[in-house]
């Protein structure tokens, strides 16, 4: 291999706390774990560096934010390789869309590209080779998570990686100091951005509340935001879930900023 030609690919660099995983060999350690979107194999760097600037538009203001809702042994027939699967919640055809692009956008610049075009499974890669699929099972919950960056990666060999190149996003949310109560200020582009950014959020708290995803409802302003995290809160309760916030508060100050909404979310304790 030449000397200025990498094994590169490009994927998201993402924020979440991971779960403890089962005692494996071949465990991948958490700062090298990351969701591909396209793999190149060996190139020259700067043959892709030329086009680093052209790039398919990465079509959100806020990076996107989302949960790993299953664990996934893959390939199915021989699997090689534990993962968790992610799930963009409504961001997921965007993000479909936006790999769609990258790929035909190298295709179209000459390069050659060995994985499918339509095959696309977000997922980080956790563990590889012997593993107990059973012990993998019984340790997994969904957790939430948020892309921290859109990297270029360089592939080091042993399940280690280096970041050739990367673009950063605005968070979707903070979490702030706020007197006896938990708050966060939650990003948004609009007022859907805000409700589910801000079910991330609290579910950085309580993984559980992942569990009421699919009730989350169409929204058009804050109250709407509030009321529906509210009955989420509500329904966990009745469902015998100590919750560790009670509610949300009803402070609906919202900033708007070259086009997002900023919301600080107050939550009772």
């Amino acid at each position: 291999m030449q000397e200025d030609t990498k094994r590169v690919f490009f994927g998201f660099e993402i924020f979440t706390h991971w779960l403890e995983t089962p005692k494996e060999k071949r465990i991948i350690q958490e700062k090298n774990r990351h969701i591909t979107l396209l793999f190149l194999a060996e190139q020259k760097f700067l043959d892709i560096e030329q086009y680093l600037n052209e790039l398919p538009k990465f079509d959100f203001k806020i990076s996107p934010s989302g949960f790993f809702e299953k664990v996934l042994f893959l390939p199915k027939n021989n699997p090689r390789l534990v993962a968790y699967q992610a799930n963009f919640m409504d961001k997921n055809k965007k993000i479909e869309k936006f790999q769609k692009d990258l790929f035909e956008f190298f295709k179209n610049k000459n390069f050659s590209i060995k994985q499918n075009r339509d095959n696309f499974l977000p997922h980080v890669t956790v563990c590889r080779n012997e593993f107990k699929m059973d012990e993998w099972e019984k340790s997994f919950e969904p957790f939430a998570f948020y892309v921290k960056s859109f990297n270029l990666f360089e592939s080091l060999g042993s399940s280690e990686y280096k970041t050739l190149w990367k673009k950063e996003f605005l968070k979707p949310f903070d979490e702030i100091e706020h007197t006896a109560d938990i708050a966060f200020n939650i990003r948004g582009e609009d007022f859907s951005g805000l409700l589910y950014n801000a079910f991330i959020a609290l579910s950085f708290k309580e993984r559980i509340f992942l569990n009421y995803y699919k009730e989350l409802k169409n929204v058009s302003n804050i109250d709407d935001v509030i009321i529906n995290l509210n009955e989420l809160v509500t329904k966990a309760e009745i469902d015998g879930i100590h919750m560790p916030f009670k509610a949300i508060s009803f402070h609906s100050d919202i900033k708007r900023e070259d086009d997002i909404l900023s919301w600080e979310m107050i939550v009772d304790v």
